[in-house]
């Protein structure tokens, strides 16, 4: 039986991505770009994430991210958690640029 997360709605949703997909077979929602690396280049550069990316993108990537690990993921969360690194890693890469050009990598609150 396939566990259930909470809809908008009221109504139940399954989950799509369990947490052993998650962890053990990496598998992603469509759409997800891996940020990871990008974190750790922006990181190696002194570029701090928390400086680069809102806090209002990162406190809903970090739940999702955590809920992914424990619970596992409904149908419209891989579609939020999709959009999120797609943000985070565009605000990434746009920080990591901006310090290779020499100019300061600041909070991207923005677009």
């Amino acid at each position: 039986m396939a566990e259930e997360g909470e809809s908008k709605s009221g109504g139940a949703q399954p989950i799509v991505i369990k947490p052993m997909e998650w962890l053990l077979e990496d598998q992603r929602p469509e759409g997800y770009v891996q940020t990871t690396d990008l974190r750790l280049r922006a990181e190696a550069l002194g570029i701090k994430y928390a400086e680069v990316v809102d806090p209002r993108v990162r406190r809903p990537w970090r739940a999702l991210l955590k809920k992914a690990k424990l619970k596992g993921l409904t149908e419209s969360e891989c579609h939020k958690v999709a959009e999120l690194s797609i943000i985070i890693a565009h605000k990434l890469r746009q920080a990591i640029k901006e310090r290779q050009m020499g100019g300061p990598a600041k909070r991207g609150g923005e677009g």
